[in-house]
């Protein structure tokens, strides 16, 4: 082979080189922006979510206050609710509804739980402590009358701490994110 054949030979075999490098290149940057963008959405969706939570566990911390309030004054002084210091669960069911939206369903079924949890104890305590010209029926009164106050308290407790429990796992669950 002449000088001029291994010279083509020669500049065949670099121009292969850069365009097998430039291609090297180019995959790398467009895996990495995929996984970029992933890591991106991830933080984003993490965040959402933990907006929705923290607005459902206001809600929730607010109604915890007044019914656990009135609980302990019932139970200590026999002291009647006022109409006024009745607290309606509607802004928490509503909070509720963007966790649910929010997902995931471990964590929607625990917030369904909790505001469960939390209405029950508010009709308990109307049921004892409220007035008697509400307007609840007499069978419906004797029905909430006859659970123990404290109990469905610490019920809604319980909920409570479950509700968070499973909250945290899906902030640090990153592949339920990942997935959506």
């Amino acid at each position: 082979m002449d000088a001029g054949g291994v010279a083509l030979v020669g500049a065949c075999a670099v121009a292969l080189g850069a365009v097998v490098t430039a291609v090297g290149v180019i995959l790398s940057a467009k895996i990495s922006a995929r996984s970029q963008g992933r890591t991106q959405h991830s933080h984003w969706r993490r965040q959402v979510r933990r907006d929705a939570y923290s607005a459902f566990l206001s809600e929730v911390h607010q109604q915890q206050d007044r019914l656990g309030t009135a609980t302990q004054a019932f139970i200590g002084t026999g002291r009647r609710l006022e109409l006024e210091l009745m607290l309606s669960p509607a802004p928490m069911v509503a909070a509720g509804y963007t966790v649910q939206l929010e997902g995931p369903d471990a964590v929607n079924a625990a917030a369904r739980d909790l505001t469960a949890a939390f209405t029950c104890w508010a009709a308990v305590l109307l049921a004892h402590a409220g007035p008697d010209d509400l307007g609840i029926a007499q069978p419906q009164r004797d029905v909430f009358r006859a659970i123990d106050l404290q109990e469905v308290a610490d019920m809604a407790g319980v909920a409570h701490r479950q509700f968070l429990d499973s909250a945290r796992q899906a902030l640090d669950d990153s592949s339920d994110v990942l997935a959506r």
